[in-house]
């Protein structure tokens, strides 16, 4: 059987592509490639519900006869070579340009075998299906309700990591209809280009002319030439349920293919990352991953030794409650909210609740010190959050707030719709939780402010009731009007690292969520929430920033000249920065506003005039008549 490419010819007055649309939605790093990749994975099972999801990720650098034996059985001839540099004229980054001009005379393979999972199963031709979702319609997704992904978005990252931008499958799906397995098909996304005079629309198939349209594209190939054509292209699996995706020409956005030497630190951040964010699902016993490089003798399996502190905070939670002292002691508490309810009238319960696991750290746990994992039932970590602040006032620790069907404990109606509340709250990365337009349309009332408060406010204040002593609650506390924080190079960039710190007056609340200095000026993202038991219709806020000095008191003030809105529910939010330097910000809405505002250009602190490179930021009430 002949395998081969196929591409559409497009008619000159047809709408063009001139890139993947879905290319530079994501943040194309080695951590957001295996929380996609493996949320995906962990979606598709398990389909034994005894056994765990298996990811395998195995490299495979070619050179010499081999690579010129795979790149036959690829379709790699001359006219796809020529194709690629014509659809490289039109790309926006120059990724295929760039690894062409590299050499294409070795080629490094990323093969990722799943088993226990649903496989691709769906016709050519099916509305709805794995395969359509994953291989057919690109920015497609057909999840449900609980699981991780939502958007359809995050797929994309495979074709992101080839060089060529092209991706091979072979399946073993649940529901083959009337075929016989494996299945083997390819897909491209290329920007549409002009090869021979005739142009051709980007997306490409690999696989077999189809025998009920000879004139169309090609479709996938299955049975027994499948699976020879599997084994020549070294993506052979084992017969059972699952996939096996083949990335050709891996590399990291950017950047060149790794050699046989580099695959080894390439392989570690797999490893690192599937630790990272994976965690809950491998402690649970439901994931189980490997990554192997090509000098690796054998696989090395992923655990959660790697994150250990984190593992026994989770564990804590249904177990012994109350305050925290001695290093290794383990904790946790229940935080209870109000559920907003559906747009749709869909019954949901009044009252949600969340777990906060914490375990106090001892001397050699530097690793994530006063960070928590955020992740609910689908058992990837959203986010890590960190919290000096709680620390400062406290003690070092390590903590999770397990969300959804994530938590231990709880009533399971309760806990499911929690799930797919902070769902609609995740964007297409899924590493955070926020006011997505998914959210604000599918519930009603104070959702975004309660999605802010379940990670900042209420976690803080579970927090510092686990770790902060009931009889000095002051501790180190920072006053009440004023945060200070001082200026932490990472890096060559000098950006902060910071924290979410809340400061509170008598009927508003302000959270700082970032601030830096950005080597010329500071900017600060901060949320400013009313306290909606004192403040009824229209309120104003006033916020701006002084130096401070290391032996106390301030400087003059840092004069203001940007501000955005970030986030909020309301329409009728303004912010403007006045005649004084400072951020004036109105609503005729109780609820929460998240502002970005940044200084004037002031060059960088000098560490020697006493203010030990510190700024801090202040704010007052504003009365209606102060806007006049």
């Amino acid at each position: 059987m002949t395998v081969s490419w196929s591409f559409r010819e497009l008619g000159r007055k047809q709408s063009r592509q001139g890139d993947i649309p879905t290319k530079h939605a994501l943040d194309a790093d080695v951590q957001t490639f295996v929380r996609e990749v493996l949320q995906n994975a962990n979606d598709a099972g398990p389909v034994d519900g005894s056994a765990p999801v298996r990811v395998e990720f195995e490299f495979e650098h070619l050179d010499g006869e081999e690579c010129k034996q795979f790149k036959r059985t690829f379709g790699w001839d001359e006219t796809l070579e020529r194709r690629l540099s014509a659809a490289a004229e039109q790309e926006q980054d120059l990724s295929i340009e760039q690894f062409l001009q590299r050499g294409t005379d070795e080629l490094v393979l990323l093969h990722i075998r799943d088993y226990n999972t649903e496989g691709l199963s769906g016709a050519e031709d099916a509305e709805e299906s794995n395969y359509t979702a994953l291989v057919r319609d690109i920015h497609r997704s057909n999840k449900s309700e609980t699981e991780g992904g939502s958007h359809g978005v995050g797929a994309t990252v495979l074709w992101a990591f080839s060089g060529i931008s092209a991706v091979l499958f072979n399946t073993v799906p649940v529901d083959i209809e009337d075929k016989s397995p494996p299945r083997v098909v390819g897909r491209s996304y290329l920007p549409d280009h002009t090869l021979d005079g005739r142009l051709y629309k980007g997306y490409g198939w690999f696989g077999e002319k189809d025998p009920d349209d000879p004139s169309g594209r090609n479709v996938s190939v299955w049975g027994s030439e499948a699976k020879d054509i599997a084994s020549r292209l070294g993506m052979d699996r084992e017969d059972e349920y699952g996939t096996t995706t083949t990335i050709v020409g891996f590399r990291q956005p950017g950047e060149p293919q790794p050699t046989e030497e580099t695959l080894e630190s390439v392989a570690e951040e797999l490893r690192e990352a599937a630790s990272l964010y994976f965690w809950p699902a491998i402690h649970a016993g439901a994931l189980e991953v490997t990554v192997q490089s090509p000098r690796d003798s054998e696989p090395c399996r992923v655990d959660s030794s790697f994150v250990e502190p984190f593992v026994k905070a989770y564990e804590a939670i249904g177990g012994p409650t109350g305050e925290l002292g001695h290093p290794g002691q383990t904790s946790s508490k229940t935080i209870s909210f109000d559920l907003p309810g559906r747009s749709d009238g869909t019954s949901t319960p009044s009252e949600g609740e969340i777990s906060v696991g914490v375990r106090t750290a001892g001397p050699a746990d530097e690793f994530m010190r006063n960070q928590v994992a955020l992740f609910r039932g689908s058992g990837m970590v959203v986010r890590y959050v960190g919290m000096d602040d709680v620390a400062n006032r406290g003690s070092d620790f390590h903590a999770v707030l397990a969300c959804g069907t994530a938590r231990p404990v709880g009533d399971a109606t309760v806990n499911r719709h929690v799930e797919e509340f902070l769902r609609a709250a995740e964007p297409a990365a899924h590493d955070e939780w926020t006011g997505t337009p998914r959210l604000k349309n599918k519930y009603t009332g104070r959702r975004v402010g309660v999605v802010s408060d379940i990670q900042s406010r209420w976690l803080r204040d579970a927090l510092s009731g686990l770790l902060v002593d009931d009889e000095d609650p002051e501790g180190t506390r920072l006053t009440d009007f004023e945060e200070m924080f001082p200026l932490r190079q990472t890096g060559s960039s000098g950006s902060l690292a910071t924290t979410s710190t809340p400061t509170m007056s008598s009927s508003l609340r302000r959270f700082i969520n970032d601030l830096e200095f950005d080597g010329s000026r500071w900017v600060c993202d901060l949320t400013l929430s009313p306290n909606e038991d004192r403040v009824n219709g229209r309120w104003g806020a006033g916020v701006w920033m002084t130096k401070l000095f290391e032996e106390g008191g301030e400087g003059e003030q840092v004069p203001l000249e940007g501000v955005s809105v970030v986030e909020t529910e309301f329409d009728s939010v303004s912010a403007e920065v006045d005649d004084e330097g400072r951020v004036r910000v109105w609503s005729e809405e109780v609820g929460d506003v998240r502002v970005r505002i940044e200084s004037i250009e002031t060059g960088p602190p000098d560490p020697l005039s006493g203010r030990a490179a510190r700024t801090g930021v202040r704010h007052e009430v504003l009365e209606r008549g102060d806007d006049e």
